[in-house]
């Protein structure tokens, strides 16, 4: 799949559209002609689509149809990407398969004979190399150079001086570049890289690792040591993880991991991993909790999709903020292993049993969030004095827009108002309640209040105080997410961060993960009786928590992985935190974390 893809794409025909609701994207299953679990996607244009399977084989689009062009039993392929609007791409596998094609997809052949490095030994460049072994991603950086990704030490790219025509055919083959002598170019017991992104017109490159997402930086193609970033590429450190970044300013990528579920699986970076951020949830009563393991990632033209288990398809116009915006019908609930955004509204979304689907226009996120709105107007008036008050209502980013017929007016005891503005004349003094109802062209509505006082014509008295503010807690996390416990005091283990937006009280409780069975649609209890039903994860609260007062603004401090006295044992664990304030209760954050079995001594 292309990470770097900037072309624009024509119209798409398409089958039964399968959008769950009004103002999603719409998703159109198109038969693939397999059966196969499909696990990579690479999408440029209506007949530049291609598609590999876990049982080795290589499909291209040609008429609207998917042809079978190569078969390799002996490889599940990982990985697959062409030239932008080129003709040479290759396809990546298990046992060391690389396939190559220079016409556009039409015939491969394998390419033979690349050798370098250790497929399983992290670190060690001083031993003898071996011949590749699993490839996890193939990357074009610009269109005569290509890189590599395997496991152990194995990072490839083609020679210098290759052209668009040859690269990486046998006169223009792959080099072993992640060896110093003894010494690996990517130092360190975390070098086992998965994906990469190399920066469009430059050397430069980004190497993310399996290992908890360490991330590496060359800015000379790894002609040298490789720099290790302090950001994080997320948690994780068993399954392939999948990185995108944004041509236009490389500084900013995504990256996901399907080792688990949650937002510690998922990391995000606009420094180039010199720092890293949670995504955040725009739909509401989700949270990055509800994100199951996410398979893949891609970026273009500004938009951001990733999929997962479970039916799983998330996506973000702004890079920071993601929608859960699911296909329907009987994908539903699909498990999806791959994503390639052909331009920033073209999208290909392939999962098991050769499920695939298209859309044109992915980058229209589902509108569920309402407007919000305030009335602008006086907060003292006269009575009988006639008084305007004024809607100041705006939709969200990527919404619908407002409704210009969804305006109401009331105030208890006269005649209701619609329209933007209303004109009251009060008709005795005291406190009034204006009341305004708005909506958005998707029917999500919301509604604002104003406190009125209302005189006499002498004396004028002063207005009432303005409401409190409920107040919010955001950017809770732990770093890092994975730590020991101490015994006493603060040890070394954990940082915890969060940020509120006014004084607060925030109450923290500690729920553990444990293994349940599925009775009924529910997570339950794990019994005698329930013992043959399927398994699941739910979670249960630790005894015992903490409060904590702050002023607004971060807090930060380090958790020691004990509660009421008693330390966390291993396993992996959430927080919950709930702000309250001026009388109210804010919505509840989590953040996840692991407990780690102490070192054995030697």
């Amino acid at each position: 799949m292309s990470h770097l893809r900037r072309s624009a794409l024509v119209a798409v025909a398409t089958l039964a559209a399968l959008a769950p609701g009004a103002q999603a994207a719409t998703w159109t299953e198109v038969p693939s002609n397999t059966t196969e679990d499909i696990t990579a996607i690479e999408y440029q244009g209506p007949d530049r689509l291609w598609f590999t399977t876990g049982a080795g084989k290589i499909f291209k689009r040609v008429g609207g149809v998917f042809q079978l062009k190569a078969s390799n039993p002996a490889t599940v392929f990982r990985d697959i990407e062409f030239q932008d609007g080129g003709q040479v791409g290759f396809a990546v596998g298990t046992n060391g398969v690389i396939m190559r094609s220079a016409d556009g997809g039409d015939t491969w052949a394998a390419v033979p004979g690349i050798t370098g490095g250790r497929q399983t030994d992290e670190g060690r460049c001083d031993l003898a190399d071996q011949p590749i072994g699993d490839v996890d991603a193939v990357r074009f950086a610009g269109s005569s150079r290509v890189w590599l990704a395997a496991g152990g030490t194995q990072v490839y790219r083609t020679v210098t001086g290759a052209t668009a025509a040859n690269v990486g055919s046998t006169a223009a083959g792959f080099q072993y570049t992640n060896d110093d002598g003894d010494n690996c170019r990517l130092s360190g017991s975390s070098t086992d890289i998965d994906d990469l992104f190399p920066v469009p017109g430059s050397d430069a490159v980004y190497f993310i690792s399996k290992n908890f997402g360490d991330v590496f930086f060359s800015s000379n193609a790894l002609s040298s040591a490789a720099t290790r970033k302090p950001g994080s590429a997320g948690n994780g450190f068993q399954a392939t993880r999948r990185a995108a970044g944004d041509p236009a300013n490389p500084n900013r990528q995504w990256a996901v991991t399907p080792d688990g579920d949650g937002g510690s699986y998922y990391s995000r970076t606009t420094d180039g991993w010199n720092t890293d951020d949670d995504w955040a949830i725009g739909t509401p009563d989700r949270d990055s909790g509800d994100l199951t393991r996410g398979e893949a990632v891609d970026y273009n033209g500004g938009t951001v999709t990733a999929v997962g288990s479970a039916g799983m398809i998330v996506t973000s116009i702004d890079g920071t903020t993601f929608f859960f915006d699911p296909a329907g019908g009987t994908v539903a609930t699909q498990n999806w292993r791959s994503v390639s955004l052909a331009s920033a509204a073209d999208a290909a979304v392939g999962g098991t049993g050769g499920k695939l689907i298209l859309s044109s226009n992915a980058n229209v996120i589902p509108d569920v969030v309402a407007p919000t709105g305030t009335i602008g107007g006086p907060g003292t008036t006269t009575v009988g004095q006639p008084t305007t008050f004024t809607a100041q209502v705006a939709d969200n980013a990527g919404g619908v827009g407002v409704d210009p017929a969804g305006y109401g007016w009331s105030v208890s005891g006269l005649p209701g108002q619609s329209g933007p503005s209303a004109v009251f004349r009060f008709p005795s003094s005291g406190n009034y309640t204006v009341r305004l109802t708005f909506r958005d062209l998707a029917g999500n509505a919301r509604e604002a209040t104003r406190s009125v006082r209302v005189n006499e014509a002498t004396p004028p008295k002063p207005p009432l105080p303005p409401a409190s503010v409920t107040p919010v807690i955001s950017g809770l996390r732990f770093s890092p997410p994975r730590f020991r416990p101490a015994k006493r005091g603060a040890g070394t283990t954990s940082q915890l961060r969060y940020t509120l937006n006014v004084a607060a009280t925030v109450r923290f409780i500690v729920q553990r993960k444990v293994k349940g069975r599925r009775v009924g649609g529910r997570c339950v209890k794990s019994r005698r009786s329930n013992r043959k039903r399927p398994s699941c994860s739910r979670y249960v609260r630790v005894s015992g928590g903490f409060v904590r007062t702050r002023a607004a603004g971060l807090d930060s401090f380090r958790f020691a992985g004990r509660i009421a006295g008693r330390t966390l044992g291993p396993g992996l664990y959430r927080l919950r935190a709930t702000p309250a304030a001026n009388g109210r209760t804010g919505v509840t954050r989590t953040a996840n974390f692991r407990v780690l079995k102490k070192p054995r001594r030697r």
